[in-house]
């Protein structure tokens, strides 16, 4: 548990939905009643009111729908160990998280509505006498499931009620022998334990996790993995271990007398989702993030060229600086070697004060004349921006449209200003006397009105200097067009890197090798080429070019402000449409870009991250990252505000920081955290005794030690309700209910921190 400001996790027994899946019917009877109008004996209106009427009753049937034999694939937000993984994970009862807190409590298998109908079984092939696990049979409900279909297999089947529409449903099935359901399968009375709700804040998480409700539903399974170290080597066989999402509605009377059972039959279980992994070697949290290799900054770990001499000496700075020689094609056909540095740099660099119009790609290339090498790193930002932009028809279209109402308001400000300038130049052009005549009447003119292109114009227009039939304008008070919020949206994201192939982010493998984190700042003049490459995006004319001229600064504004928010608002919006209020507060965001009070970007340039390329990103889905770094004036942000947070690959995943990061704790997900308990070989070398240490006090309790045995009833399979018992007893509680029991089971999550002024892990 995290302090008690703000707990890291908060555990609930259950989460029940609001309606169990099912048929409902709904029926309503009004009531009308009517207020008549009549007259007394002696002709006064008399008002009766509550006059009953006639009423028809109505009914209406309807079905609340739930997974039943299979599910979408997208209710699984992680499991543990993740498919495919290799480590060591004896110690470890595997789960699966979902991102749908009532998922496990949407059937009732029990008259109590808290025993969940979903269960996690673990086969290998030391259960089947080192026989293959029996394979997975896919099928329709009708010819897996139905009572014949049950009798002419020979097996048991769950004692379910299907209705017609479900029989051509798909399902996925695996029959067990009667020695094996007996063994692994959990008792009744487990259940309730097996399954619990943890509530986690997801602020510091990857923007995928961030958007999820933050309440995550557990499942549990009750057995250990298989592992096998043997010989005086201590050599360690890897075992591979398969995980079953089960279905346990309809076996209830099975699992109250399971140790009873006696049928001689298999046993056909309902598969809803399963995995496989290998038991073998290490894969502790800590151990992995403190393994990363070469803790540097993005760049500063190329190997440099052997040898010496000016040549040597130049390449090996560059390699340093994050360039890497590319091949690239001119224009003329021609091929050569260039420089090129993407947007992620070893380098601090902070955004000018103006930025140059560039009107193409080629006007960005940089020369060298001393080595004769081309730089096309913002040459290619520029180009990248464009093609990204033409990708994307919408934000394509709103440019246009808002580029055109850009350019009739120049136009309409630049007549207030001809305006105003006739007011000085023409009327020199006069004699004395009118000059002074006309000057007194503008100046009284100014005095009188609050629009001062509009006054100029009347001054002129009664001194004849415009014609009558000049519209003249709105003046100084016309407003500049607000920025879509299309194009808002699109070049945050834009500014924040997202759509940026990875290979302009790291242009060489070498620079981010496996099992390494690298951090970096962000080169403000390689997002603003970006930018302009993607705004320019639609010019056909002089004007068009003009207009963009004007418009540079503020796109790269525009871009800064939005980036800020880019995270909160996804967030906002997720939330609006789990509580149904999808588009809602819309209007005011839309209305105008979003500014800080004083007007100017709020981000605290340099913009600094890391990127991290382990299998920690793909094993711990959520990973939480939080820095402490200063600002754009050296004051101290903690924490650093993160603008984006994204898995890139499977393995790698990229951090945005607003600021200059010096300090970053990396934390294992709170969600994903398993129950773990620590191993021991016995007198058999095949079996291993497990013991729970670390227990925590609950509250109201006292103690009676932190550690113990975890009793088992078969092979690595935990007697869960024993192991509920003992630890009531080691507590000194009464009661224990399922938030408790993961409370003490659940071990704590792990977190590594670096300072990236040493580039050393702490």
């Amino acid at each position: 548990m995290a302090d008690e400001q703000k707990p890291q996790i908060t555990f609930y027994s259950h989460w029940l939905p609001a309606m169990d899946p099912g048929e409902y019917s709904v029926r309503v009877t009004p009531t009308l009643r009517a207020d008549l109008d009549r007259k007394g004996p002696n002709g006064e209106a008399v008002t009766e009111k509550e006059v009953p009427l006639p009423a028809v009753a109505a009914s209406q049937t309807f079905q609340v729908g739930g997974p039943r034999f299979a599910l979408t694939g997208s209710e699984a937000y992680s499991c543990y160990p993740v498919p495919g993984a290799i480590g060591r994970f004896s110690g470890t009862l595997p789960h699966i998280v979902f991102d749908r807190c009532t998922l496990p409590w949407e059937r009732t298998i029990n008259p109590d509505r808290c025993t969940p109908w979903l269960g996690l079984i673990l086969l290998s092939d030391s259960d089947f006498g080192n026989a293959p696990v029996p394979k997975i049979s896919p099928g329709t409900v009708e010819e897996r499931l139905t009572p014949q279909a049950l009798e002419s297999a020979k097996v048991v089947g769950p004692a379910i009620v299907l209705s017609d529409y479900e029989n051509k449903d798909l399902c996925q099935t695996i029959d067990l022998p009667e020695n094996v359901f007996k063994r692994i399968m959990p008792r009744l009375q487990d259940l309730q334990y097996l399954a619990h709700v943890r509530k986690v804040e997801t602020d510091n998480k990857e923007t995928w996790s961030l958007l999820k409700e933050g309440n995550f539903s557990v499942v549990i399974c009750n057995r250990f993995p298989e592992t096998r170290i043997s010989g005086a080597e201590k050599t360690d066989w890897g075992v591979v271990n398969t995980i079953y999402l089960v279905s346990l509605e309809g076996w209830t009377s099975s699992l109250n007398q399971l140790d009873s059972l006696s049928t001689g039959k298999n046993y056909r279980l309902v598969v809803l989702a399963f995995w496989r992994f290998t038991c073998q070697g290490s894969s502790e949290f800590k151990s992995r993030i403190d393994g990363l290799n070469d803790r540097c900054l993005l760049g500063q770990r190329m190997e440099p060229i052997a040898g010496a001499g000016e040549i040597v000496e130049y390449i090996n700075s560059a390699l340093q600086r994050g360039f890497m020689p590319v091949d690239h094609g001119l224009r003329d056909g021609d091929t050569t070697v260039s420089w090129y540095r993407g947007p992620l740099v070893p380098i601090e660099y902070r955004p000018p004060t103006s930025y140059d119009y560039l009107s193409s790609a080629d006007e960005a290339l940089r020369y060298d004349r001393a080595t004769g090498m081309l730089d096309a790193s913002f040459a290619a930002a520029w180009q990248l921006g464009r093609l990204l932009a033409l990708q994307d028809q919408a934000f394509a279209q709103a440019l246009h449209r808002f580029r055109s109402e850009y350019e009739a308001w120049i136009r309409r400000s630049n007549q207030s200003g001809i305006l105003q300038s006739l007011a000085k130049n023409e009327v020199d052009k006069k004699d004395q006397e009118s000059r002074s005549n006309i000057l007194t009447d503008l100046t009284k003119g100014l005095g009188e009105a609050g629009n001062m292109g509009e006054c100029y114009r009347k001054q002129l227009l009664s001194a004849k200097l415009l014609s009558g039939d000049e519209t003249g304008s709105k003046g100084t008070s016309d407003p500049a067009p607000d920025f879509p919020i299309t194009v808002q949206n699109w070049l945050g994201q834009t500014m924040l890197l997202y759509g940026v192939p990875f290979h302009y982010l790291v242009p060489d493998e070498k620079m981010l090798p496996a099992e390494s984190i690298r951090f970096f700042y962000i080169n403000p003049d390689w997002i603003e080429c970006l930018l302009q490459g993607a705004c320019s995006l639609g010019r056909s004319n002089k004007n068009d070019g003009l207009a963009d001229q004007l418009l540079r600064v503020r796109f790269f504004e525009v871009s800064q402000r939005q980036a800020l928010k880019l995270r909160s608002d996804a967030k906002q919006a997720a939330e609006r449409r789990r509580e149904g209020r999808a588009g809602a507060d819309q209007g005011a965001a839309e209305a105008r870009e979003p500014a800080s009070e004083d007007g100017t970007p709020e981000l605290h340039w340099p913009l600094s991250g890391y990127l991290l390329r382990s299998a920690v990103v793909e094993t711990w889905i959520g990973l939480e990252g939080t820095a402490i770094g200063v600002d754009s004036i050296g004051k101290t942000l903690n924490p650093l505000q993160i603008l984006r947070m994204d898995r890139l690959a499977p393995d790698v995943l990229l951090c945005i920081y607003n600021g200059k990061v010096t300090n970053i704790e990396i934390k294992q997900p709170p969600e994903a955290v398993h129950f773990g308990a620590q191993t021991a070989k016995t007198a058999d070398p095949n079996v291993e005794s497990h013991t729970k240490s670390g227990l925590r006090a609950l509250p109201h309790t006292k103690p009676k030690g932190n550690s113990l045995e975890v009793p088992m009833r078969a092979l690595r399979v935990v007697d869960i309700t024993g192991l509920v018992n003992a630890i009531k007893e080691k507590v000194g509680k009464v009661e224990l209910s399922s938030a408790d029991f993961a409370f003490e089971m659940i071990e704590s999550p792990a977190c590594v921190k670096f300072t990236t002024t040493r580039g050393n892990g702490q």
